[in-house]
């Protein structure tokens, strides 16, 4: 985003082990508000080939608007952005002004007790998704629900459905579009999905 001539905000949640100084260094120019947490949300990932195998280590505390500074409430382009359950209903009256956009994969996650990521329905995408201009999934999100992003599209003016090297469908008013990749050398997919989307 700051690439791209905006000048980005970040609001996250995360515990004192984590050294958020790096990122200041690595992107100048982005604001970042971290609102204390005993520990950090953090995931092991392990792939295979284009599967991924996730595991939830550590949750941080859920993210509330009251910690968010004053002067961001009034954004002009927001992208909500959980990884793990941690946004409440209360976001969805947060930035009444702005273009509100979302990347799912936080809402269509749960874990087992060793931690175990797996796919979890949306139950509340239809309290959401009306409120937001755009939303990002990726077919990896949907597990073995393929069929949910067309029920999630219609909620939401423009659906963008992410699947790696192969490219993505734009989902908008009822069509269907497929949108080819952009030839890259692939180093980690990690985060790949959350830089789409911010792009």
């Amino acid at each position: 985003a700051s690439r791209l001539g905006y000048r980005p905000a970040v609001y996250t949640a995360a515990g004192p082990e984590l050294d958020l100084a790096p990122l200041y260094g690595a992107a100048p120019g982005v604001q970042v508000a971290c609102q204390a947490a005993p520990t950090t949300t953090t995931f092991s990932n392990r792939y295979s080939g284009s599967r991924r195998e996730q595991f939830l280590l550590g949750r941080a505390l859920p993210l509330v608007p009251a910690g968010l500074p004053a002067s961001w409430r009034a954004a002009p382009r927001v992208l909500l952005g959980p990884v793990a359950q941690e946004l409440s209903p209360a976001w969805r009256e947060a930035f009444p002004g702005a273009v509100r956009a979302a990347c799912l994969q936080g809402w269509l996650r749960a874990w087992d007790d060793t931690g175990r990521v797996r796919f979890a329905p949306w139950d509340d995408a239809g309290a959401w998704l009306p409120r937001m201009a755009a939303a990002f999934l990726s077919v990896e999100d949907l597990g073995d629900r393929p069929d949910l992003a067309e029920r999630y599209a219609r909620l939401c003016p423009l659906l963008l459905l992410t699947a790696g090297p192969r490219g993505a469908t734009l989902f908008t008013e009822g069509r269907r579009e497929p949108v080819a990749a952009f030839p890259a050398h692939e180093v980690d997919p990690t985060g790949a999905g959350d830089v789409f989307a911010t792009a």
